[in-house]
């Protein structure tokens, strides 16, 4: 009888350290709900570059990036910068620090200097997070004609100066 105690005595202390690690597995997939929107989407940052192309090359010209996580002006960026490069030529990629004007708007002026397609990119990290948008300019009437004709044609600017490569986190 006391074999008998013993055995079930074991299955029983068994049976709840199973449970007990079965209970912490689970506790430990449950989805982490606060760093949610209204709508479920993950935290994130929205961007909107704005790019004004000059007329002629050699004008100085605003670039500006309006920042919002989760819907609120970011607050501070932990790194705001524009890459410019021509599109035929990315290794001559220049970086140009962009300062915060008012919360979630940083800006910098540039001046392009020749004619041509261009690939204007913000890079804004804050957070773990980071956005890099990026738009064509085109500075004169060639240029123009080029670009109207990659629009038409579908074609989006790239991404990524030479070289280089982005990471979400």
């Amino acid at each position: 009888m006391r074999l008998r105690n013993r055995s079930i005595r074991n299955r029983s202390i068994i049976s709840g350290i199973a449970f007990a690690v079965l209970a912490l597995g689970l506790s430990g997939c449950t989805s982490d709900t606060s760093k949610r929107d209204a709508n479920g989407l993950a935290s994130h940052l929205t961007v909107d570059l704005k790019v004004t192309a000059p007329e002629k090359a050699q004008a100085e010209i605003p670039l500006t990036v309006e920042v919002s996580k989760d819907g609120e002006p970011l607050a501070q960026a932990d790194k705001a910068e524009f890459v410019i490069w021509p599109e035929s030529d990315p290794g001559r990629a220049v970086t140009v620090p962009a300062k915060a004007q008012q919360p979630g708007v940083y800006t910098a002026d540039y001046v392009f200097g020749a004619e041509g397609l261009y690939i204007v990119q913000s890079r804004i990290a804050a957070a773990n997070l980071e956005a890099i948008p990026a738009k064509r300019v085109a500075i004169g009437q060639a240029a123009v004609e080029k670009l109207s004709q990659m629009e038409h044609a579908g074609e989006e600017a790239p991404a990524e100066s030479g070289g280089g490569h982005q990471h979400s986190h």
